[in-house]
């Protein structure tokens, strides 16, 4: 196996592995990178992801790497089918078996409660499910309101500071906050006046000596050192790390690797409270899922724990695991995205065109280079689509293989008697042609 470091020319900062065999990445880098330069430099994900759609559909790009940047498009269907051509996961079949007696718990309460006394608090995500990105937020404001400080994600690079002066997230943000629950979960942890800091390896830290093992292994130091650093600096800070799946991971794997979590442990007696969100999210397809996942997931409402007498579930080198319910849909889009009210439905009518576009709502107050609060890729022909956005004002815009064009502004206002986050009605929509 071989890594292969794809970064962007627009300064992110933040180096990508995308793991790949040597052959295939000679075959398919030029064009993959291509698709990932028009989401990642450019700003133009139409094309791009047309491109990562096609080139899974042929075989001529790796399916999980694709749909990590193919859920950018709203398409949660879609891009969980793509990402789960790779069949059933090795991890999530050594779950436990579900305990004679249990009940589920809310999730979010149930971590925070667990976090009292911690000062490091890590939340892993598959890099292809919005709905982890949609938890992360609920999570973080929660967490906020516990006493934390710190927001840091594996994602952030060198230039963050830069790109969140404004505290709209950018194309310099990072990679992964192309995609706009990521991004929102930037802008919405900076409003609420966490600090944000990058903790990935930086320049100085890097070997090109040595395995692609051993290069691992110094990167997942290298992020447990920065984070470390933190609490170095201020011994009362309190920190909430959004990380992928493995690096959170606190006890050695089978074949001797180590992770972050583990060296933060171990090289500075820093134990973080770990909490893992992919093992407990079902698949694409029921056959597909762990054989806990189908004993639990009917049963489940919303995101939980799952307690017994003996304890929470849990498995080796993670203290919680969530139980996410399986997907629902609603006019289109995933329930979830309405996060407790924080979200609410607007549907935006057009005149269909010929080809595929990609709707997007921009909060109307952030520059055009920021990313979007919502976006859906639409087929041919489509005459409305769903957006789910927050309560505020946005600016509509509709990109097409040909360009942009401005449908209009819409503004979503708090329902009658609620707060910002219990539900909200789509004010107005002044459509364009």
């Amino acid at each position: 196996m071989k890594f292969a470091r794809l970064s962007t020319a627009a300064g992110i900062g933040m180096a990508l592995m995308v793991t790949c065999t040597a052959k295939a990445a000679e075959a398919e880098a030029p064009s993959l990178s291509t698709a990932l330069n028009l989401i990642l430099k450019e700003g133009r994900p139409l094309p791009a992801l047309e491109m990562l759609r096609t080139g899974v559909e042929s075989g001529r790009f790796p399916a999980a790497t694709s749909a990590q940047f193919y859920a950018i498009s709203g398409d949660a269907i879609g891009t969980a089918q793509m990402n789960d051509r790779g069949g059933k996961s090795s991890q999530e079949e050594s779950l436990p078996p579900l305990p004679a007696s249990w009940d589920a718990r809310p999730a979010v309460a149930e971590i925070v409660r667990a976090s009292t006394g911690k000062q490091v608090v890590m939340l892993n995500e598959d890099h292809y499910h919005q709905l982890h990105r949609a938890f992360g937020l609920l999570l973080l404001k929660e967490l906020r309101k516990a006493g934390f400080t710190h927001f840091g994600a594996e994602t952030f690079g060198s230039t963050l500071q830069e790109s969140m002066a404004d505290g709209a997230p950018d194309l310099r943000t990072g990679v992964y906050t192309t995609d706009p629950l990521y991004a929102d979960m930037t802008r919405q942890a900076a409003a609420l006046g966490y600090s944000l800091f990058d903790y990935e390896q930086r320049p100085d830290q890097e070997s090109n000596d040595g395995s692609p093992e051993d290069q691992r292994l110094a990167r997942e130091r290298a992020q447990a050192k920065n984070i470390a650093a933190i609490l170095n600096g201020d011994p009362t800070a309190r920190i909430f790390i959004y990380a992928g799946s493995g690096h959170i991971a606190e006890s050695t794997e089978p074949d001797g690797r180590e992770w972050m979590a583990l060296m933060l442990k171990k090289e500075h007696g820093i134990d973080p409270l770990t909490v893992n969100q992919v093992l407990g999210t079902p698949r694409s397809r029921s056959e597909l899922d762990s054989a806990l996942y189908r004993s639990v997931g009917s049963a489940l409402s919303s995101p939980s724990v799952l307690q017994s007498t003996t304890g929470m579930l849990t498995v080796p080198g993670f203290d919680i695991v969530v139980f996410h319910p399986r997907q629902l849909l609603s006019d289109g889009r995933p329930t979830w995205l309405g996060m407790n009210g924080y979200r609410s439905p607007c549907r935006v009518q057009f005149k269909p065109n010929q080809q595929p576009s990609l709707i997007r709502a921009f909060v109307a107050s952030e520059e055009p280079r920021a990313i979007p609060m919502d976006q859906v890729l639409i087929s041919s022909g489509a005459k409305e689509v769903t957006l789910m956005l927050p309560v505020g004002r946005y600016r509509l815009v509709r990109e097409t293989l040909e360009g942009n064009r401005a449908l209009g502004d819409a503004a979503i206002q708090p329902s009658k008697g609620a707060s910002d986050e219990k539900g909200g009605r789509c004010l107005q929509f002044a459509s364009k042609p």
